[in-house]
């Protein structure tokens, strides 16, 4: 189980950043970037610790980029 939020640029319409944050029950932080802003596109996926490293701003203990060659047509189900 876990809970999350999509993220993208209120403020600039024209921007085509989105994400989706997930908070799993064993405390870890995945956060899922779309390529190129679509998540129909693919996506990428990094995992943190916990929250408190999210937060921090710390790297990520995984990560593949939303342009990673394996990233691209991905489908949702993936992650």
């Amino acid at each position: 189980m876990s809970w999350g939020w999509y993220s993208y640029d209120m403020d600039d319409p024209d921007n085509d950043y989105c994400a989706k944050t997930d908070i799993h029950d064993d405390g870890t932080v995945h956060r899922y970037e779309g390529t190129y802003g679509d998540f129909g596109v693919g996506h990428g996926h990094a995992v943190y610790g916990s929250m408190d490293d999210y937060l921090d701003g710390s790297e990520p203990d995984w990560v593949r980029s939303s342009y990673h060659p394996s990233s691209y047509g991905r489908a949702w189900e993936e992650r």
